[in-house]
Formats: structure tokens, sequence, C-alpha cells
């Protein structure tokens, strides 16, 4: 067995695996604080565990096979149907009910067909086709010219 020098910082690797495993642990509370109540989503009604991880998600798609649509509606009959506008909702998510919901930690699900024509303007209002903009924003920044 080698014999450990004098002088040696035994212990510093003790203080520096403590310090790690704290480390760790701070960075799960926050991440858990702000996804639970400090994020601009976290105002809207979901389920706590969906709320804070993706692991509800992968549950209900991979181990029980495709699933979590189904579970969505669900979600939507728990935490209630439509009891204000959808408008009413975006604009005061602490206070509504219903046709949105948070599915994850950075996805709101809306339940209300009259909602598509809020959320998906038509191209003379603004631009909504996020593809053909962030591809194109990527041309831009390459120097290829396109029509």
């Amino acid at each position: 067995m080698p014999e450990i020098p004098d002088g040696f910082p035994c212990m510093a690797y003790g203080h520096a695996l403590i310090l790690a495993l704290c480390l760790v642990t701070g960075w799960l509370l926050y991440g858990a604080i702000w996804r639970l109540y400090l994020s601009p989503i976290a105002g809207f009604p979901r389920p706590r565990f969906a709320a804070l991880t993706f692991w509800n998600e992968f549950y209900y798609d991979v181990i029980r096979k495709g699933q979590y649509t189904w579970k969505i509606v669900d979600y939507h009959k728990k935490y209630g149907f439509p009891q204000q506008s959808p408008t009413f909702c975006l604009r005061n998510p602490l206070t509504c009910q219903g046709p949105i919901i948070r599915i994850n930690p950075y996805e709101l699900h809306i339940y209300d067909p009259q909602f598509y024509e809020v959320l998906y303007v038509g191209g003379s209002k603004r631009k909504s086709d996020k593809w053909f903009w962030s591809v194109c924003d990527d041309f831009i920044l390459s120097g290829v010219n396109y029509p």
C-alpha cells in the first residue's frame, strides 16, 4: 500500500465530495422552485409532478406505449374544462381553470378548438410559421441567398 506523503490534504477529497453533493442538491432545489413557482407558466393548472419533470410524459409515451395523449385529456377533465375564455387565461394564468393546462416543465396544452384562430393567426396579421422563419434566419446568418 503506498504511503501518503506528509502534508497531503486527505480530507480535501471528503470536503470536495460534500461540496459537490451540496451544489447538486441546491441546483435541484432551485430547479424545482423555479418550475413550480417562478416560471412564466407556473400559474397554469397542472399536476405538480408533470411541472417538475418529463418523467410523466416518458412513462405514458414509452412505458404505457403512447397513452400520453389520453392522459392529457384526463388532466383537462381533472383541472376543469373551459370556464373562462382562452384569451383571458393567457392574460391571467393564476385565475384560470380550464382550456389551458401545463403538461411538462416547458409546455402548455390548449383544449379549445375555437382558440385555434387566436393562437395561429393568418399570415396577414403576423409571422406564425416558426420553422420557415428559423430556417430563413439560419440562411441569412450563413450568407446563403434564398427567394
